[in-house]
């Protein structure tokens, strides 16, 4: 992932920073004993210490502690909220017109998600994000460069 995030920036002439990945950081966790760092729990424990010898104290109980049952539950609220946005944008989707999706499935899965059921919300947010984006495009299309009189060449 992260070789995809350099080669992305070297084609925009960016910076990239990655301080999770810097080498101090690596350095200092390949020190650590292997059978630490494979313990449930332990890069919670690890970073709590590291802050702590920073002078952050006071942190609440099970900060740091990977938690994807709050992003799930955060996930499906957020398609009970949007979902009645969500059954118009796939109401006639452009991903459908394309022949790449079903319209019909997309709105079942969406509702089924909603209500709660197991289902991968990553798929779900992925076609979420791509129809926008096509719609945005669409809407966009003729607004920015295109009519725009041609520039003017220097006469030397």
């Amino acid at each position: 992932d992260l070789r995809v995030l350099e080669q992305a920036a070297e084609i925009r002439f960016q910076r990239l920073h990655a301080p999770f990945l810097d080498n101090q950081v690596v350095r200092a966790c390949r020190a650590l004993p292997e059978a630490l760092r494979v313990q449930p729990g332990a890069r919670a424990a690890i970073l709590r210490t590291v802050l702590e010898g920073a002078g952050v104290a006071d942190l609440p109980p099970g900060w740091g502690a990977p938690s994807h049952a709050s992003a799930a539950v955060a996930a499906r609220t957020g398609l009970r909220v949007a979902a009645d946005s969500l059954m118009a944008l796939f109401g006639t989707p452009l991903l459908a017109q394309a022949g790449l999706v079903e319209a019909r499935v997309v709105r079942k899965a969406l509702r089924a998600a909603a209500e709660g059921e197991p289902l991968p919300l990553d798929g779900l947010a992925d076609l979420v994000s791509l129809e926008l984006w096509l719609h945005r495009l669409l809407a966009r299309r003729g607004t920015c460069w295109t009519g725009t009189p041609a520039r003017q060449r220097a006469v030397p």
